[in-house]
């Protein structure tokens, strides 16, 4: 829960789930915050028409990769997250 609450920190993550106890790596599943993940988009001029087309767009991908990397350098190795979706 730890990993978990750090990334919610960010503005951008409404929730994650972390798993990968006892496995060579951490793995995330991370749902974004719609209004304010919106908001940004829309400042930038990336289109998008609902929940699942806003998270699938690269930019977006790039935002949150930015929040795990963030997050990760506050952690020991052997706790960072190495894959997310």
């Amino acid at each position: 829960q730890f990993i978990e609450n750090k990334l919610k920190f960010s503005p951008f993550i409404a929730e994650a789930v972390v798993q990968g106890d006892g496995r060579p790596y951490l793995s995330a599943i991370i749902c974004i915050r719609y209004e304010i993940v919106a908001k940004w988009a829309e400042q930038r001029g990336i289109a998008f028409t609902n929940y699942i087309n806003l998270s699938a767009q690269s930019e977006i991908y790039a935002l949150v990769q930015k929040e795990v990397e963030t997050v990760n350098e506050s952690l020991p190795e052997a706790q960072r997250i190495r894959k997310f979706l």
